[in-house]
């Protein structure tokens, strides 16, 4: 149980306890911010990239996704990985990819200075204001063609599409992508 955990060993800065109430997952922006409100039913810590002042320094990887939810359930910890994007093109998407690997790495550093047990599941989550990666919306044709080869190959494609992800050497990692309204950029997510 997260509870019995050394929780005294944390720096309070950058992880904080959510016993079921519903926190911001917050990344400032050029012109603004945006934000991702989740709901959780259980007892997390959110362990947050903040402003990188001083940066996470609990694995090598710097690229590293905004948020990470260590959830305790009664079959075990959840560790849900957030990283929130403003246009998701396909050289973000790729970069997405890589940040949740370092959160999972950061996180995974995190369960073992609290000494607590790994995680059963991992899911990640990808908040976005304006999709590059969906079907094209264009009137010419020639933009419409696959590319030939394996889109895997090309940039990754295939797991956005599927839902599914590598990350942290766990395979069929679920992915859920939450759209931000434009008039506000926020969204609400549930764990």
């Amino acid at each position: 149980m997260i509870r019995n955990c050394a929780l005294d060993r944390l720096d309070p800065q950058w992880v904080q306890k959510f016993p079921d109430e519903p926190f911001d997952i917050v990344e400032q922006f050029a012109d603004g911010q945006a934000v991702l409100t989740f709901a959780v039913d259980a007892d997390a810590l959110v362990l947050r990239h903040l402003d990188n002042k001083p940066q996470l320094k609990w694995a090598i990887e710097k690229k590293c996704a905004d948020a990470a939810i260590i959830v305790q359930r009664e079959d075990g910890i959840e560790l849900h990985v957030v990283e929130l994007k403003s246009k998701l093109t396909f050289r973000e998407w790729r970069k997405a990819r890589q940040q949740f690997e370092g959160m999972a790495s950061n996180a995974f550093a995190v369960l073992g200075v609290i000494e607590a047990s790994l995680p059963t599941r991992l899911i990640c989550h990808l908040s976005y204001a304006e999709d590059a990666l969906g079907p094209t919306k264009t009137g010419s044709t020639v933009l419409l063609k696959f590319p030939v080869g394996s889109s895997t190959n090309m940039g990754g494609l295939d797991d956005w599409k599927e839902g599914e992800l590598s990350v942290f050497g766990r395979d069929k990692v679920p992915l859920r992508k939450w759209p931000r309204d434009p008039s506000t950029n926020s969204a609400s997510a549930t764990v």
